[in-house]
């Protein structure tokens, strides 16, 4: 499920809420743009200042209570930017496959930094992103899906929403989902991903 959002210019920070990250005195939105983020046309992605824009769908969670009696609430004003740059982005799934298919096609860096991108080491799964057997780039996990299996992508979830991304190595088979639910069998993920990704799998 991918929710469109308001584009427009967000509120001045209202008071307790953390300024945006700042290096080398830029907000790091003007360095993503510098760098190449804006490389391939998003259409309807943002990064956000502070607070995120409108939406018209709704999020849930059961703040990771486990059980059957956890009780589920709606989470929707709840602001990812409170983890600074790493929940200012607001996307939809239509663009994040756009730029992963880019990034791994060799579109978005010089050769010298796309090797150190895959450069990747042996690294321990976290619950629910990937197991043992995965090794781990520059922000990329090159996940074991099945035996002669893999894919490079990467996970993660907040309260009320879990999102996962993944891509061949030539970048030309894409996918990336997004729930908005905090909750739920990881193998049903676990299932559509292989069936995507691992059908010519011994």
């Amino acid at each position: 499920m991918s929710c469109s959002h308001d584009p427009s210019p967000p509120p001045p920070c209202p008071p307790g809420v953390p300024r945006r990250p700042r290096r080398h005195g830029r907000p790091h939105r003007h360095r993503h743009r510098l760098r190449g983020v804006r490389s391939v046309p998003p259409p309807a992605t943002a990064i956000t200042a502070g607070r995120p824009g409108r939406r018209p769908c709704h999020d849930y969670s059961t703040l990771f209570e486990d059980g059957p009696q956890a009780k589920v609430r709606d989470v929707t004003e709840f602001s990812p930017t409170v983890a600074f740059s790493a929940g200012q982005m607001i996307s939809t799934v239509g663009d994040v496959n756009t730029f992963l298919s880019s990034l791994l096609a060799g579109d978005l860096l010089p050769p010298a930094q796309q090797r150190q991108l895959l450069d990747a080491v042996p690294v321990d799964g976290d619950k629910g992103h990937g197991g043992p057997q995965d090794v781990y780039g520059l922000g990329l996990r090159h996940f074991k899906l099945a035996e002669g299996c893999r894919a490079w992508g990467h996970g993660g979830m907040i309260p009320g929403s879990a999102t996962r991304t993944l891509a061949s190595a030539d970048g030309r088979q894409v996918m990336t989902m997004n729930r908005n639910g905090d909750w739920g069998e990881q193998r049903l993920e676990d299932a559509a991903v292989a069936s995507e990704f691992c059908r010519s799998a011994p």
